[in-house]
């Protein structure tokens, strides 16, 4: 429940009430991010004298913007995939990788449809061993997002 009022009204007497809903009246915790986040889409409204008798009920959607994604360690395919400036360097990053190992990654439907919930560390941990002589996981997910970040400020 996020609004309501009390009106008592006669048999057949009607009035107009409104309620105004704010972005936080939309938004959930993410643990993830550590904040509360409103995510564009669709929401059902619905009216009533209790939760038990409702009398209208409608679908509405609200349109937040698109937030800019906060990049960590364990950020998913898909979170990368969803940013441009952080797809077009995950690219050239793969793209680097892709020259040391037997096993290339390749941004496509297929690969994306499978890992896309998997944190790109992880993608880089199971396909980029040869490539990573010298260099941790944590150290190549750093240098991408210390990329994202420098390509975002340009």
């Amino acid at each position: 429940m996020k609004a309501f009022a009390k009106v008592e009204l006669e048999p057949g007497e009607k009035r107009k009430i409104t309620f105004e809903l704010e972005e936080r009246d939309f938004s959930y915790y993410n643990t993830k991010y550590n904040r509360w986040v409103a995510e564009t889409g669709f929401f059902q409204i619905s009216l009533g004298s209790s939760s038990k008798d409702l009398r209208i009920t409608e679908r509405l959607h609200c349109d937040f913007g698109k937030e800019e994604i906060t990049f960590h360690k364990f950020s998913l395919l898909s979170e990368w995939m969803s940013d441009p400036v952080a797809k077009k360097e995950l690219e050239h990053r793969l793209n680097e990788m892709n020259k040391h190992v037997t096993d290339k990654v390749y941004l496509n439907e297929e690969f994306v449809g499978f890992w896309a919930d998997f944190p790109m560390i992880k993608v880089f941990q199971m396909f980029g061993q040869q490539w990573m002589n010298e260099r941790s996981p944590d150290e190549i997910i750093n240098e991408l997002i210390a990329k994202v970040n420098q390509a975002r400020n340009e």
